[in-house]
C-alpha cells in the first residue's frame, strides 16, 4: 500500500506541475485539483481493474484504491507547500 501511495503521489504532484505551472488553459489551471482527483481516482479503477484480468492470483483491492487517493492528496499537500505557501511561489490566477 506504501508503493501505491508513493507512486500516486509522485504522479499527482507531476499533474500539479504540469497543470498549474504549465502556463496553459485557465480552466486546467483553476481546476486541476479538482482533476487530478477524478482523474487519478479512474485511473486506480482501471489499474485495480486490469491488475485482477492480468494476474489471476492478484485480485482488486479496495486497500490500493485508498493508498492511491491518499497518494493524491498528499500530491496536492506538496504542492501547495512548494508553490503556493512559499513567497517565490505565489502566483495570482
Amino acid at each position: 500500500m506504501l508503493l501505491h501511495a508513493a507512486l500516486f503521489g509522485m504522479f499527482g504532484l507531476s499533474v500539479l506541475i504540469a497543470m498549474r505551472k504549465g502556463g496553459g488553459n485557465r480552466f486546467l489551471c483553476r481546476n486541476a485539483w479538482g482533476l487530478l482527483i477524478v482523474g487519478g481516482m479512474t485511473l486506480a479503477a482501471v489499474l485495480e481493474l486490469a491488475q485482477g484480468a492480468v494476474f489471476p492470483d492478484r485480485g482488486s483491492d479496495v486497500g490500493d484504491l485508498l493508498a492511491d487517493f491518499v497518494g493524491l492528496l498528499l500530491a496536492g499537500c506538496a504542492f501547495r507547500a512548494l508553490y503556493l505557501m512559499w513567497p517565490m511561489g505565489k502566483q495570482v490566477h
